[in-house]
């Protein structure tokens, strides 16, 4: 799946998860797919999330 950074609102990280909201402050199921019914099991480590936020927020305020 496609997701423009456009339309990712934040990113945040708990219990080795990486959270999704769009900008209009909804829930984004990024890594949930139809064959494990909906249930996220994509887990990161925490230096491995702050790694992807940080470059995150760079490309979204133009940084990057």
């Amino acid at each position: 799946m496609l997701v423009p950074v456009t339309s990712i609102g934040s990113v945040t990280y708990e219990d080795g998860t990486l959270h999704f909201t769009s900008v209009n402050g909804s829930n984004m199921h990024v890594f949930e797919s139809s064959s494990n019914k909906g249930s996220d099991h994509t887990t990161f480590t925490e230096a491995d999330a702050r790694r992807f936020i940080a470059a995150f927020d760079a490309r979204k305020k133009g940084k990057f």
